[in-house]
């Protein structure tokens, strides 16, 4: 899927010259970058809008906005919004929301891309040594 080029310009003078700023295509549109977490993103003529998680739903509300859904499943922190909701100061504004929430994240680690100051899972129970895997037959046969 191609982007278009008038908008991705639109956003760039939206996003100023701003540190930490820096574009990558990706779900075969195009995607700016903030100290490495994504801020926003073009797929075709519609921006796609990184935003708190919590609060996905409610926005996905708006007008002109829906669920992104580029898996089938929609994305929690990502929302679409169509052309229509772009015009006029529209487009500015959802760049400096996105700008606003990703600029509240913490740094990421530029080695793991993992975000630092997240709290830690747990780490899955380690498993003994030695041969405790269920063994597995050829497909179609049964493990007497």
């Amino acid at each position: 899927m191609a982007y278009d080029d008038k908008l991705a310009d639109r956003v760039r003078a939206a996003l100023g010259d701003r540190k930490g700023l820096d574009e990558k295509r990706m779900f075969g549109g195009l995607a700016f970058m903030l100290h490495d977490h994504m801020c926003c993103g073009i797929m075709g003529s519609e921006l796609l809008v990184r935003v708190p998680r919590e609060e996905t739903g409610a926005v996905s509300k708006r007008p002109h906005v829906r669920p992104f859904d580029f898996t089938g499943k929609p994305m929690k922190s990502f929302v679409v919004v169509g052309a229509a909701g772009l015009r006029g100061v529209g487009l500015k504004r959802w760049v400096e929301e996105c700008v606003a929430h990703v600029s509240s994240l913490p740094p990421k680690d530029t080695k793991s891309g993992k975000a630092f100051g997240k709290p830690a899972t747990a780490a899955p129970p380690s498993r003994p040594k030695g041969k405790t895997e269920t063994a597995r037959a050829p497909r179609g046969r049964k493990i007497p």
